[in-house]
């Protein structure tokens, strides 16, 4: 949300759609406790 400036909501929506239109996204866990998404990794976590 930081990098786009984006509001939560619109964030989670878009993160949706890449995950209905087939894209596969892993998600981790930052040093900070935040969660972090990556787009087209080999296998979602």
């Amino acid at each position: 949300m930081e990098a786009t400036g984006w509001l939560p909501h619109t964030t989670r929506a878009a993160l949706s759609r890449l995950r209905s239109s087939g894209q596969v996204l892993a998600r981790s866990k930052r040093e900070d406790g935040r969660t972090a998404y990556r787009i087209g990794a080999s296998e979602a976590v």
